[in-house]
């Protein structure tokens, strides 16, 4: 009795860390934010129950999954400046032989406040996903990387709504 409490009490907190509207109300607003954007970090913060997942590879599959989509990412540590991070949190509680996961995909960067424009926010939060609260078995990565793919495409949708790939250039 006391897990099914604790999984239900894990799931209803990581519900109601988003809103399950606020992505839709906004869209113009996350439009904006991802226009002409040039590149981006991937970061990802895991708490929580051990996944049995590697990090590097969770962050790579995020990485690949936006070159592809045409999103110049730059690695860690690099002197490049960044001009926005997709940031990547997962949370887990352990509850028998079966994990409880909420992952949220973020989009940041640095802001303005408009009435004081000299004032900077750091990596305030422009975009995020619906979230994902999924159950799986301990030691099921597959689950758990499909989920934060999922979130990774739906960034990616976002940004090529914003920026559509140029038609290819035929030579004459």
């Amino acid at each position: 009795m006391r897990s099914a409490s604790c999984l239900m009490m894990f799931a209803l907190g990581c519900a109601w860390a988003t809103h399950p509207l606020a992505n839709s109300s906004h869209a113009e607003y996350h439009l904006v934010a991802v226009k002409g954007l040039a590149q981006i970090e991937v970061v990802l913060d895991v708490e929580g129950a051990q996944l049995g997942f590697d990090r590097t590879t969770i962050k790579t599959d995020a990485e690949i999954r936006l070159r592809l989509a045409g999103i110049e990412v730059v690695r860690e540590g690099k002197e490049t400046p960044v001009t926005g991070v997709l940031y990547i949190r997962v949370l887990a509680e352990r509850v028998g032989s079966r994990v409880v996961t909420f992952i949220m995909v973020e989009f940041q960067q640095n802001a303005r406040l408009f009435r004081d424009p000299s004032v900077v926010v750091p990596l305030a939060r422009m975009w995020h996903s619906d979230g994902n609260i999924g159950v799986s078995q301990v030691g099921d990565t597959a689950s758990v990387r499909q989920w934060i793919k999922d979130g990774v495409d739906e960034f990616i949708n976002l940004y090529l709504a914003a920026n559509p790939p140029k038609p290819a250039q035929k030579d004459e």
